[in-house]
This record gives C-alpha cells, sequence and structure tokens, in this order.
C-alpha cells in the first residue's frame, strides 16, 4: 500500500504485502485494504496499516457505516467487520451459478449492490429504514402528495428516508402530516438487479444546500407524477 500526500507526485510505501492486494475503501479516517487471505486496516487516515487474516480472496470492499465494512470475493463470496476491518466474519450472499463476485457499492445496511462476473445482484432490508435528507422548506404552491389531502403553501420540515425498495417523503406542517411512498428499482426472483434507478436527486432545483436541493427534487418528482 502507497500514500501520497503531494496529489500523487511522490509515494512512500506505508504496509507491504506478499500476496497481491485488490481494492480499498475509506470512510472518514479509517480505511480498509482487501486481497488474497489478508486484509490491511487504518485508523489514522492511512499513517498507519495494520495486517489481519481474512478467509478466501477479496476482490472488492466497501462501507456500511463508519464501523462496519463489507468485502466480496470468494471462498467464501462476501464478509462482514462489525469494527472497522480489525476481525471478519462471513455473511449471507448472492447464489453464483459461475465466478466471483467483484464489485460491491453498499448504500446503507438495506440497500446493497455486489457484481459478479456474469450479473449485478442487489440486497434489500424490507425493515431497515434510513434517512436520505431532511431540512425545512418553503413550499411556494398549493399542493398534494399522491393519496394524501390537499396541503396549502408554507413552511414544512421534511424528510426523505428510504425503507427496503421504497422512498418516503414525509411533510410536517401547520395543518398536519403528508406521508408519499415510491417504490425504487425492483428486484428479480434470483437477486439480480432489474433495470432503473430512483427517480430522486435529479436535480431539478437549486438550493441553498445540497439535502434541500435533493428534497425540492424528490417532492417534484413524486408530486408530478
Amino acid at each position: 500500500i502507497y500514500r501520497s500526500d503531494d496529489r500523487g507526485h511522490s509515494w512512500e510505501m506505508v504496509a507491504e504485502a506478499e500476496k497481491p492486494m485488490h481494492d480499498i475503501a475509506f470512510r472518514g479516517k479509517r480505511g480498509v485494504a482487501v486481497g488474497e487471505g489478508l486484509a490491511f486496516f487504518t485508523e489514522d487516515g492511512g499513517d498507519t496499516w495494520r495486517r489481519v487474516v481474512m478467509p478466501g480472496t477479496r476482490y472488492a470492499v466497501d462501507f456500511i457505516s463508519e464501523n462496519s465494512v463489507l468485502a466480496v470475493g470468494r471462498d467464501p463470496s462476501v464478509v462482514i467487520s462489525g469494527n472497522g476491518g480489525k476481525t471478519w466474519r462471513a455473511a449471507p450472499g448472492p447464489v453464483i451459478e459461475s465466478g466471483s463476485l467483484v464489485a460491491v457499492e453498499a448504500v446503507d445496511f438495506g440497500w446493497v449492490f455486489m457484481a459478479s462476473t456474469h450479473a449485478l445482484h442487489h440486497y434489500i432490508d424490507p425493515s431497515h429504514t434510513e434517512p436520505i435528507a431532511s431540512g425545512r422548506l418553503t413550499i411556494p404552491v398549493d399542493f398534494q402528495l399522491p393519496g394524501g389531502p390537499a396541503r396549502p403553501r408554507g413552511v414544512y420540515d421534511v424528510a426523505l428516508v428510504h425503507r427496503g425498495d421504497q422512498h418516503m417523503l414525509r411533510m410536517d406542517g401547520a395543518e398536519g402530516r403528508s406521508t408519499c411512498c415510491r417504490t425504487g428499482p425492483s428486484g428479480l426472483s434470483d437477486g439480480r438487479a432489474a433495470g432503473g434507478g430512483s427517480r430522486f436527486g435529479s436535480g431539478c432545483y437549486t438550493a441553498e444546500n445540497p439535502a434541500a436541493a435533493r428534497l425540492r427534487a424528490a417532492l417534484w418528482s413524486i408530486s408530478s407524477h
């Protein structure tokens, strides 16, 4: 593992392994590097690394949270760490007919995508709820969310969350609460991801901060269909 402090102009070795390393991921100052039968973890932004044993071969790794890390490969196909990469255990994964899992992208504990050499797989926990963005917005026009009562223009506390494969938009104002759900990308029976993607975050509105922009885009996406 090499580290650069000058945008890649020069590099210094900070950890050495006798077998190939395949991927590296960071969450803040915590980092994990994975390879064939071993892994390294750091808690100081990559200044120092500690080596640990990892089962099988890992081709990709991603943080789910500050301490939880998911790595994919073969023998077994999926392993997880709950302490920033210090220890690992096997975890349930998709059934792979041939090849190995070679990539992983963890949105959160309830939404994880994995790629094998022949397919794209995803995992959805229908009971897991995760906040996406929240804030206070001024809605300049009267509106009505699908399935909900009409609401007047005004100031609303808005929260955008996802639960399983649904996105939920909750709006609290002087007239009460409105909630709207829209189903996200659905999975095929074998766990491979269906085509398409979330309708949210389209950037149709500008706002004073990114969270507000995402909420405005979500509101537009839901209320206009």
